[in-house]
């Protein structure tokens, strides 16, 4: 993060349970640790499989984990699939590096389970904990720092367990006890996390214990500013997603954001969210232009309105020489243009491929340059060439300083990255993820892949096979039946 207020953060390993079509799973990521983080490597881990085997389940549990991060609600309609058929609740694991310097860092670990009631989604059994790594400590124990769970709760008869930590974060403050139990009733009206949720942070930062003020806020921030998920889902056939990070002056921190664009109308946001857009295009557009020579994106400003439509004209303001408006009623209407050989074309006119790339780019360059930022994009080659891909990629594992995490069905990447790097899915729901084993560093793991599926050599099986003969008979089942053409001449 900046400034080095916050320890750089990275996810190093992930446990779904009862998490959509998995049973259980564990995922370790590679490069994750706090070690890793501290030699400046990246960690990047692409997910492949077939259609429907879960590949997407380890994206969709990171956005939860950003979601709880920031006590955001967890709508019912986005999460209420997540838990398996059959099952009451889903449960998420989380282990993350945490490094202050070379010197200090934490392991951190962070859990909560969800389940249905009354149409809403319930956070409940979360608990956070940490173990402290310094120059001075030879081992680390992992130490509760807040446990919901009921057991917790009902040893420590308070709002939330272990108690010496509760009586810590109290500092035997008047009417504490009921001010946590109120924030707890507001998480769970809310469907969002207890320990995140903003009623719970106000009254655990206003003591200001360490390491626990570090940790909760550090992973707060996190969320916000460095944490950041691309589904497919979430561009239709008439929206385009643009996700926005940029680095903002120091006392406004790291920001970042998606805003969802129309196709074929004019793009309007808040000034503040403006400001934004116009920082980071250039710097998209530096980037587009290297990956497609002659290329570049800018801005049409086409002014600003106030929330009903009316022109604004800013103010000239003589103590500062500026001209201002508020940015918080102000909205801003403009077009992004894709400029080439100098022909200018909406963006939304351009192809596929290049959207895509756009839409995401700017989170690749926040991945690229800060240790802190993970970035998990759905269908990373959707409408890529599969050398540019392949390009990308190789260029993010050699000299990237932070965490890709990726789905795919392109096998170009299985050419360019270790087998580390990699994961594909099986048909067992009890072990949804697994590498592939047996395989010499000479092989080519793109014909080893293809092997095992056709084969079927792998012990959970990477693939359910499909009968051809029952294929062609379904689609001429399916079919209108058509008397034979040749009968029908010869008559």
């Amino acid at each position: 993060m900046w400034a080095g207020l916050y320890p750089n953060f990275r996810i190093r390993k992930v446990i779904l349970s009862n998490f959509r079509n998995i049973s259980y799973a564990e995922v370790e990521l590679p490069d994750g640790k706090n070690e890793d983080l501290i030699k400046g490597k990246p960690s990047i881990l692409g997910l492949y499989g077939q259609n429907g085997s879960g590949k997407s389940s380890l994206l969709i549990a990171i956005k939860a984990l950003q979601k709880a991060l920031m006590g955001w609600t967890f709508e019912y309609d986005e999460f209420a699939s997540c838990i398996r058929s059959g099952c009451e609740y889903a449960k998420l694991d989380f282990e993350l590096s945490a490094v202050m310097n070379e010197e200090y860092y934490f392991d951190i670990f962070y859990s909560f389970c969800m389940r249905i009631e009354d149409k809403k989604i319930r956070i409940f059994d979360e608990v956070l904990q940490y173990a402290e790594h310094s120059q001075n400590s030879k081992k680390a124990n992992k130490q509760i720092i807040i446990d919901t769970s009921d057991v917790a709760c009902k040893t420590s008869g308070k709002a939330f367990g272990n108690k010496t930590k509760y009586m810590q974060f109290a500092e035997n403050r008047e009417g504490i006890d009921e001010k946590f139990y109120e924030a707890k009733k507001r998480a769970i009206d809310k469907s969002a996390s207890f320990i995140f949720c903003s009623d719970t942070t106000s009254l655990l930062y206003s003591s200001k214990l360490e390491p626990y003020y570090t940790i909760i806020r550090g992973l707060e921030e996190y969320g916000a500013a460095g944490l950041f998920v691309v589904l497919m889902h979430e561009t239709t056939s008439d929206t385009m997603t643009l996700a926005f990070w940029d680095k903002l002056p120091l006392d406004e921190g790291i920001y970042g954001d998606k805003f969802i664009l129309n196709y074929g109308g004019n793009c309007e946001l808040l000034e503040t969210d403006y400001k934004m857009v116009e920082s980071i295009i250039p710097k998209i557009s530096s980037v587009m232009g290297a990956i497609i020579p002659g290329m570049s994106i800018e801005i049409d400003d086409l002014g600003m309105f106030d929330q009903d439509g009316n022109t604004v004209v800013p103010e000239y303001d003589e103590e500062w020489e500026v001209y201002e408006v508020d940015e918080w009623s102000t909205y801003h209407r403009f077009n992004l243009v894709s400029i080439r050989d100098g022909v200018r074309i909406p963006l939304m006119d351009e192809s596929e491929g290049i959207r895509r790339l756009v839409s995401f780019m700017s989170f690749i360059i926040a991945a690229y340059n800060d240790p802190s930022v993970t970035v998990a994009i759905d269908e990373i080659d959707s409408g890529l060439f599969e050398y540019l891909l392949g390009e990308l990629l190789e260029i993010m594992k050699e000299s990237a300083k932070g965490q890709l995490i990726f789905t795919s069905h392109n096998l170009r990447p299985l050419e360019v990255l270790p087998r580390r790097n990699l994961l594909f899915t099986t048909s067992n729901p009890k072990k949804r993820f697994s590498k592939l084993e047996g395989i010499s560093g000479n092989n080519n793991l793109r014909d080893c892949y293809f092997k095992q599926i056709m084969h079927g050599s792998a012990v959970d099986g990477y693939y359910n096979s499909t009968d051809t003969t029952g294929i062609k008979k379904a689609l001429s089942d399916a079919g209108p039946k058509y008397r034979n053409w040749k009968s029908i001449h010869e008559s």
